[in-house]
C-alpha cells in the first residue's frame, strides 16, 4: 500500500472532481492527472465513485480504518456519504432494501474477520447465487445437452409450488371455527396487497416471519411501486453550492406494512 497523500492533496482532488461533475470530466478537461499516487483506500473509493458509488454502509474496523479517513474527506466535498450501523447484517439489508426497491447500489464496508461473514449472511443468497451463474456463463459454463435429474426433480417441485399458489389465490377464503365465519387466507390477503400498492404508489414491507415468506413470494417478478429497474444518475450539485448531508432515500410516502401473528392458514 502506498503511503497516504498529504489530506489537503486529496480534499483538493475531491474538490476537482465536484467542480467537474465527475472523474472523467476532470481528467478530460485537465484539471485532474490521469495518473496518480494515491493510498488503496483512495482507489477503492474513486473506483465505487467512478460507477456512480456514492453510499456506504456498515461497521469500520480490522483493516478499513483507514477508508474512514478518506471517505471523511470526499463527504466534505458532497461526493460520498457513510451511515455507521450496528453489525454488519444489518448493513447488508439496508444495501439489499435499497438495490432492490430503488435500483440504486451503495458498498457495504466491514471488519476484516467475523463482520465479513456477518455482511455475506445478510446479503440474501439468490441474488448472489444469480451474480455467479452470470460469471460462470460469461466465462465460458456451457449448459448440460441432456436434463439433469436434479434439474427435472426441482422444475417439478417448482410446477407444484405453482400450483400451491394458484390454488390458494383462486380458494382465498375458509371457514374459521372461532369467529364461525369465512376468512381471508393469509396469501389471499397479502396478494390483495400487493395487486392495490401500485394502485396508490406504495410500498409493501413484510413482517419477518411466515408472512415476509409468503410475500416475498407471491410478489416474484413484481417491483415495489415506485422501484426504477435503473438507477437515477448521480446529482453532484453546484460546485458552490452549500454542501449537505446527502439522504439514504426518500421513501414513497405511501407505505404498506403486514404483520403477521403466527402460521399462515
Amino acid at each position: 500500500m502506498r503511503s497516504q497523500a498529504p489530506r489537503e492533496q486529496i480534499a483538493e482532488r475531491a474538490r476537482i472532481i465536484r467542480r467537474h461533475a465527475g472523474i472523467a470530466a476532470a481528467v478530460e478537461s485537465g484539471a485532474l492527472a490521469q495518473f496518480a499516487p494515491v493510498s488503496v483506500s483512495e482507489a477503492l473509493v474513486l473506483g465505487l465513485l467512478n460507477q456512480g458509488v456514492r453510499k456506504y454502509v456498515g461497521v469500520f474496523g480490522h483493516g478499513t480504518t483507514d477508508i474512514a479517513n478518506i471517505l471523511s474527506v470526499y463527504e466534505d466535498a458532497c461526493l460520498a456519504r457513510m451511515w455507521n450501523v450496528r453489525n454488519e447484517i444489518e448493513a447488508a439489508h439496508s444495501a439489499t432494501m435499497l438495490r432492490s426497491h430503488y435500483g440504486e447500489t451503495c458498498a457495504v464496508i466491514n471488519s476484516i474477520g467475523p463482520g465479513a461473514l456477518q455482511a455475506f449472511a445478510g446479503s440474501h443468497g439468490r441474488p448472489n447465487l444469480q451474480r455467479l451463474i452470470a460469471v460462470l456463463k460469461a466465462e465460458g459454463f456451457r449448459l448440460r445437452e441432456t436434463q439433469s435429474e436434479w434439474l427435472s426433480v426441482n422444475r417439478k417441485r417448482r410446477e407444484d409450488w405453482e400450483r400451491f399458489k394458484r390454488l390458494r389465490c383462486e380458494n382465498p377464503v375458509l371457514q374459521d371455527p372461532v369467529w364461525n365465519r369465512e376468512v381471508l387466507t393469509q396469501p389471499a390477503a397479502i396478494k390483495i396487497a400487493l395487486d392495490f400498492a401500485p394502485e396508490r404508489g406504495a410500498a409493501c414491507y413484510f413482517d419477518a416471519g411466515d408472512v415476509q415468506a409468503t410475500g416475498s413470494r407471491l410478489r416474484r417478478k413484481r417491483r415495489s411501486a415506485g422501484c426504477s429497474a435503473k438507477p437515477a444518475p448521480p446529482t453532484w450539485g453546484s460546485p458552490s453550492a452549500p454542501c449537505s448531508p446527502a439522504p439514504w432515500r426518500k421513501g414513497p410516502s405511501t407505505q404498506l406494512r403486514s404483520a403477521g401473528t403466527g402460521a399462515s392458514p
